[in-house]
């Protein structure tokens, strides 16, 4: 990430940085940063995702960055510092770009289903004027369709040093933990940096609007209905629609991070309900037999406007918008604020976070009155709202819409327990605030002393808190988390110890709580060159719902909810590089075990009862060999043996065997990798399966920045006794500049 290969800095607020994101096994313990062969890992900032260091001023010349991730192949490169009169003279000059463009196609026909996607894509970079880079984004698909969010990728950019960014176009902001961390917005997203202050200001579409499918009753569902003098119509209800979705958040912080980080955030997501829209003229609807009772055939099809001139507009209703049917439009207001505190070069690091949301499930009919309100849980016109909190010093729901629409179908209708207000004192302030159902809180603290990482989390996420732009949280969820990671023998072993307790027991009114608690035990040991690495994972999940007790009905018939699981897993895997014979090989082994077992054993007299028991093992070995000549040739073979329930006293077997052999030769003379390979594999207990397919391809360097890449596989398959077909194709062009 920075600073770039080859790139010439000034010296002045260096940074080197570089991700981590999407490489699987690796964790801050086995990554290792070297600035110029000095070892700087203990200096830097490490997490999963990402590597930062601010250097000292360094002198003028090259100099030299390696990062070392585990397994990953290690990557090198060098920048240079500038004297003081180059690097004026750099500050003056004025525009350079650099970037790739890739054309790719991709050529699936699997059995009966064909799928061809092209693809495109520009990704350009460089300098405007002294500390002012852009970068921009363009990716155009073939894939791309009015009845989906949008596939197409466009973006814009721009750094101002240290004092900010712009994006406009498709990004994908942060803002906090809970409110938006990392989900695609096209619009614009600015970040500025003013000394210690920082401010965030993020405006634009979480999900475009979407009318509908095209094909018969896709967009409208029809019923027939009476008014209230007994006249037949026939209703039709809009469906398979997504509204444009809004965003507008903001945030204001103190602290660049280093040793402080304070941030109060604001998250508004709003359906916009006129995005879709109610009448689809060629919509096309499928007359039902219910339907006949306008003299209408059965299994005719009309689209909308030639079912206007055959019923006529007083038997042909389009619903109003609360009675259609799917998502509602909504409403979402998410507030957040994050600390962070960092002593002694960061070895001492304290986060937390705290948000609250209201979410409305359907603002169709607007907001609320306070009539509306004094009604609203009971039927009393007592100006409170269910006798518990007085509506005398309320403001009008209605005057604040803008803000957030408040009505019934406002999640939680209450933000906090009403018994809160009651006479009675039923709960505490404090029982109270922890059990607020659309509450959510995070800390962290970590402590990084004497090769050992020590690590406390808590979480806590309501049942009712939401955010429309960060979908993937997992809700109605308690948790907290030990973790101790220890550097032995000069970073050649790595010991892991987690415990992670989780439960749903938010709610104050909660029963039978699900609780899992999963404790990890992890060894590795990377001894150095010319000795095989290894790793050795072990685990244990326990689930429970506190239900204890079968449920008896009635005299006659049971219920039994209990749930006591506990699974077991190893994991094994180990990598060796060794020469025989003038030959480089790389042999890589893995074993998996996992079983599951159910700790009731009365489960006899239950006839629906599928036991969620299970064993599966899982045996991998791969073979890299690297030739004198330009050929390198790639064997691996892996079995999974899998044993489990599939209902009440039956057991099935699942025996799954792979095997490949694949090669690549380089043709030097031509620029030219030829590749080729063999794949096999058979299914068999649950599944009678079998293939075997035939791999080929190139690589060539077509000239000094212009690649191209093409892949193809044609595979046989047998699946039941009954045989079919299957093509695979790729081809990628790109030009680096």
């Amino acid at each position: 990430m920075s600073p770039e290969p080859g790139s010439k800095q000034s010296g002045e607020d260096l940074l080197i940085a570089a991700s981590l994101y999407g490489l699987e096994s690796v964790t801050p313990e086995i990554v290792f940063l070297y600035l110029d062969e000095e070892d700087i890992s203990g200096k830097a900032f490490i997490d999963p995702d990402m590597v930062s260091y601010i250097p000292s001023l360094l002198t003028p010349g090259e100099h030299h960055i390696k990062l070392v991730a585990g397994k990953v192949d290690s990557v090198v490169w060098s920048f240079e510092i500038l004297g003081k009169k180059e690097a004026i003279a750099a500050e003056r000059s004025t525009f350079s770009v650099g970037g790739n463009i890739t054309s790719s196609t991709n050529l699936d026909k699997i059995e009966d289903v064909s799928l061809n996607v092209n693809q495109l894509a520009v990704n350009l970079h460089g300098n405007v004027y002294k500390d002012i880079k852009f970068k921009t984004k363009l990716k155009l698909t073939s894939d791309e369709n009015p009845l989906y969010q949008s596939r197409n990728l466009y973006g814009l950019g721009l750094t101002f040093g240290k004092y900010g960014h712009l994006n406009i176009g498709d990004s994908n902001p942060r803002l906090s933990y809970f409110t938006l961390a990392g989900k695609r917005i096209r619009g614009l997203d600015l970040n500025l940096m003013l000394g210690p202050i920082n401010l965030t200001f993020i405006k634009g579409e979480v999900n475009r609007a979407i009318q509908g499918g095209s094909e018969i009753d896709q967009v409208y569902s029809h019923s027939v209905e009476s008014d209230t003098v007994g006249t037949k119509f026939m209703a039709l209800q809009r469906q398979g629609h997504t509204f444009r979705q809004d965003l507008l958040a903001g945030r204001f912080g103190l602290g660049r991070g280093e040793k402080f980080r304070f941030g109060l955030s604001f998250l508004k997501v709003k359906d916009n309900v006129n995005s879709v829209d109610a009448v689809i003229d060629d919509a096309l609807i499928e007359i039902s037999a219910a339907d006949t009772v306008f003299g209408l055939q059965e299994g005719d099809q009309f689209t909308y406007d030639e079912l206007v001139n055959e019923l006529g507009s007083q038997q042909l209703v389009v619903s109003d918008i609360s009675d259609w049917s799917g998502v509602k439009p909504r409403d979402n207001i998410v507030i957040a604020t994050d600390l962070g505190l960092f002593l002694d070069h960061k070895r001492i690091a304290l986060e937390g976070e705290a948000a609250f949301s209201l979410l409305n499930n359907d603002i169709s009919q607007g907001a609320l009155t306070l009539a509306g309100l004094d009604t609203l849980l009971d039927s009393l016109q007592d100006n409170s709202i269910g006798g518990f909190m007085d509506l005398g010093a309320f403001p009008d729901p209605a005057d604040y819409e803008n803000i957030f629409v408040i009505n019934q179908n406002m999640v939680p209708l209450s933000p906090i327990s009403p018994e809160l207000f009651a006479d009675s004192g039923a709960i505490s302030l404090g029982e109270a605030l922890l059990s607020m159902p659309s509450l959510a809180l995070r800390a962290k603290a970590t402590f990084n002393y004497f090769g050992n990482l020590f690590g406390f989390e808590f979480s806590q996420v309501g049942p009712e808190f939401t955010s429309l732009a960060n979908p993937y949280l997992v809700t109605d969820n308690r948790e907290w988390k030990v973790t101790d990671k220890l550097r032995l023998l000069q970073n050649r072993m790595f010991l892991t110890l987690s415990y992670r307790h989780q439960n749903n027991g938010i709610s104050s009114s909660s029963e039978n709580i699900r609780n899992q608690n999963t404790f990890t035990a992890g060894i590795n040991v990377m001894p150095g060159p010319g000795l095989p690495t290894a790793n050795l994972t072990y685990k244990t999940v326990a689930r429970d719902n506190g239900i204890t007790e079968i449920t008896e009905l009635d005299s006659v018939t049971f219920s039994d909810n209990r749930e006591n699981t506990l699974l077991k897993s190893i994991i094994l895997s180990s990598n060796y590089n060794f020469n025989i014979r003038g030959l480089s090989n790389t042999v890589m082994g893995t074993f998996v075990q996992v079983d599951k077992e159910d700790k009731f054993s009365d489960r006899d007299w239950d006839l629906n009862f599928v036991d969620p028991s299970l064993s599966s093992q899982v045996i991998s070995l791969a073979l890299t060999t690297r030739f004198p000549f330009p050929l390198t040739t790639n064997m691996a073979v892996t079995n999974n043996a899998s044993e489990y329930s599939i209902g009440p006293g039956e057991w099935n077997n699942l025996d799954f065997l792979t095997a490949a052999i694949n090669g690549d030769y380089k043709l030097n003379q031509l620029g030219l990798v030829v590749l080729g390979g063999v794949n096999y594999a058979k299914g068999t207990g649950a599944a009678d399966i079998s293939w075997i397919g035939i791999k080929g391809g190139l690589r060539y360097r077509i000239l000094e920045n212009l690649n191209l890449n093409a892949t193809g596989e044609l595979r046989d398959k047998t699946a039941n006794g009954e045989k079919s077909t299957s093509i695979i194709a790729r081809a990628n062009l790109a030009y680096t500049f």
